[in-house]
């Protein structure tokens, strides 16, 4: 069986984004793990992957910590995703 094409992805995700967030200095989520933050629980968003410098964490688990400077890749809904794109700010989210 062959990989599905991005424009096949496109047909069967189409009520979902893929949205890409800078961690930045002084955010409240530096070095809480994604389980801390809760992205899915609270958010409905899926982290499919971290980019830390030129390391590239696929489908991270709850564990890893964010520092600064990470750039994450999700997947949710538009809404969701605008929602998302508050929490990496400096010193924003309150009780992660």
């Amino acid at each position: 069986k062959k990989p599905i094409s991005p424009s096949e992805i496109e047909i069967h995700l189409s009520d979902l984004e893929i949205g890409t967030f800078r961690v930045k200095k002084g955010s409240s989520v530096v070095g809480k793990t994604l389980s801390e933050i809760r992205l899915r629980q609270r958010y409905g968003i899926t982290v499919l992957a971290i980019i830390r410098g030129d390391a590239r964490l696929p489908n991270p688990d709850g564990g890893v910590k964010l520092l600064e400077g990470d750039m994450i890749i999700a997947l949710g809904r538009p809404d969701e995703i605008l929602l998302l794109s508050d929490l990496f700010r400096e010193g924003d989210l309150k009780n992660p």
